[in-house]
């Protein structure tokens, strides 16, 4: 289980690119008075276990602007006999908050003048 906490402001950006990229099984987005939950569940192939493995996504916001939550949960995957995931939970899970936090970082980056 990986966890990364962001600004607020960036809840809808990175639900879009979470909707778009790791929602291919289900997406359930609610919006409430008091913020934001999203779950996402994502099913890949492991070409390192040669199995499927399947990435929950959880995002959590309180209020429009307060601070966000991204918990990104690895499960399944594993192969053999003694069901041995040779690291694709962390290796997925690693990547959707790598790309999450490229995503806020560049908007960051655009917002403070810098050209790209």
């Amino acid at each position: 289980m990986r966890t990364l906490a962001f600004d607020g402001q960036y809840t809808n950006k990175v639900i879009n690119y979470l909707s778009h990229n790791y929602a291919a099984v289900t997406r359930k987005v609610l919006n409430t008075d008091q913020g934001v939950m999203a779950i996402f569940i994502h099913e890949e192939y492991v070409f390192r276990t040669g199995s499927y493995q399947t990435l929950t996504s959880i995002v959590e916001a309180s209020g429009k602007f307060g601070r966000a939550t991204l918990t990104v949960i690895g499960s399944g995957g594993g192969g053999g006999i003694c069901n041995f995931n040779w690291g694709s939970h962390s290796a997925g899970e690693d990547t959707v908050i790598r790309n999450v936090e490229n995503l806020i970082n560049h908007e960051t980056r655009m917002y403070a003048g810098d050209s790209w």
